[in-house]
């Protein structure tokens, strides 16, 4: 089941086969797909009235429409029933220590992983590193990229196993990243999701010490269907939503949900992510909450409220604001992470400058007593653009992309991804033509 290149215990590799063995066949899977209709009703709306995140009960009421097809919960009513009675023990002696998991590699992803990495080197943080990708994506790894990775920053590059089921790719990845890595303790990180001061704390924190589970709120209410009361068993929904870009789990006290969330993830496109969530934000990010709902068990919420940090711009005369990270806070409310939502800082869409005449700073504080600039010590906005120059300036990086570039083009992103921000396109052709 497992390619050679994923390194995993046995009992491990057995653990998420388990999971994998619930996948059900293409057609039916298409079937189960096409039960779920685009206007599925909602416990609450994450648009429209009641604030920048729309209403939830009470607030902006429910959103009406139809449901999924009865015989289509029933169906996953009884396979998660069978999955969590199948659901195996966790693997003694299948994980050891603590560690930091990042999945996304390939060309748009790759320098993202070096930031990380040499952000938390910079803290003090000396925890082991993986970076899980897909074998295609390992492959578009420049050799430079991979030295850097592993010999100087101390990241380990793995690679997701394929399988009859196909190759782990898009949001399963990060499921997949954390239970097949090597760490029975793991902080988990998107590869645009930069550390401003010690993420690796976070396990020594009381929070986390009582519940061997971290997570935090995005902006949104929670939207889910109301068929998740009938599928999971539980009355109770969440009220708000989860953001996946950060988390850490002890995978001996949370081996079940965690079970529980892979088994969400792998039926997750067009399924259960359409029932955890509306478009806005639908993916993996309610699978990990849900999961522990499910299993009755804790898990700690930071309770401070993500924000928006990015550049005023004028607009006709107007200032106005654009956000281009999210900003998350340790327990302790201290600036913790900012995680790149909006026009992702790369390698190729670099301005020839860290500072323009008239271009404003891209990561700046937008809310009272976000100064995570202070809370790092240092401009994070500079030591992101200084990083990954020194990846783009790499004479192995130039070469290796160069070749990849007639397989990298045509694509339906390079047009957004050439831009460094609003109104600000870059003029590097490495990757992305100048023109779309």
């Amino acid at each position: 089941m497992l390619g050679a290149s994923a390194e995993v215990p046995g009992s491990v590799a057995a653990a998420w086969a388990v999971a994998e063995a619930h996948v059900p066949d293409a057609e039916q899977f298409r079937r189960l797909r096409e039960a779920v209709p685009p206007g599925l009703h909602r416990t609450g709306q994450s648009v429209g009235e009641g604030g920048p995140a729309g209403g939830i009960d009470g607030e902006g009421g429910p959103l009406e429409g139809p449901g999924m097809e009865p015989w289509a919960v029933q169906f996953l009513q009884e396979d998660l029933a069978a999955f969590r009675k199948q659901l195996p023990a966790y693997p003694e002696g299948g994980y050891a220590g603590r560690g930091v998991v990042l999945t996304g590699g390939g060309v748009k992803h790759f320098g993202g992983a070096v930031v990380v990495f040499a952000t938390l080197r910079k803290q003090g943080c000396t925890l082991p590193g993986e970076l899980w990708v897909t074998a295609a994506e390992r492959r578009d790894m420049p050799a430079a990229v991979v030295e850097a990775l592993e010999a100087q920053l101390g990241a380990a590059v793995r690679v997701l196993p394929a399988s009859g089921k196909g190759e782990l790719g898009g949001y399963a990845a990060k499921t997949g990243a954390l239970m097949l890595s090597s760490f029975q303790e793991v902080l988990f990180l998107d590869s645009d999701n930069v550390p401003v001061t010690d993420a690796c704390a976070l396990f020594e924190t009381g929070e986390y010490k009582a519940t061997g589970a971290l997570l935090w709120p995005d902006f949104w209410p929670a939207s889910p269907a109301p068929e998740l009361r009938t599928i999971t068993g539980v009355a109770e929904l969440l009220n708000s939503t989860h953001e996946t870009g950060q988390m850490v789990f002890d995978k001996q006290r949370a081996w079940r949900p965690l079970m529980v969330a892979a088994y969400f993830n792998i039926l997750g496109p067009g399924l259960y992510y359409k029932l955890f969530t509306d478009e806005v934000g639908e993916g993996d990010k309610e699978t990990f909450p849900h999961a522990f709902l499910v299993e009755g068990l804790p898990e700690y919420t930071v309770p401070h409220p993500v924000t928006s940090a990015g550049a005023y711009h004028v607009v006709d005369g107007e200032r106005r604001h654009t956000g281009y990270a999210m900003l998350q806070r340790s327990p302790d409310g201290e600036a913790l992470f900012l995680h790149q939502n909006h026009f992702k800082t790369t390698f190729f869409n670099l301005r020839d400058a860290p500072r323009e005449e008239g271009r404003p700073g891209k990561l700046s504080p937008y809310m009272e007593g976000d100064d995570f600039d202070g809370a790092a010590g240092y401009d994070v906005e500079l030591l992101i653009w200084t990083v990954l120059r020194a990846v783009r300036c790499d004479p192995g990086v130039v070469l290796e992309v160069l070749q990849l570039r007639d397989l990298v083009l045509p694509n339906k992103w390079c047009w957004l991804w050439k831009f460094y921000m609003v109104g600000w396109a870059s003029r590097d052709s490495l990757v992305c033509p100048l023109q779309p």
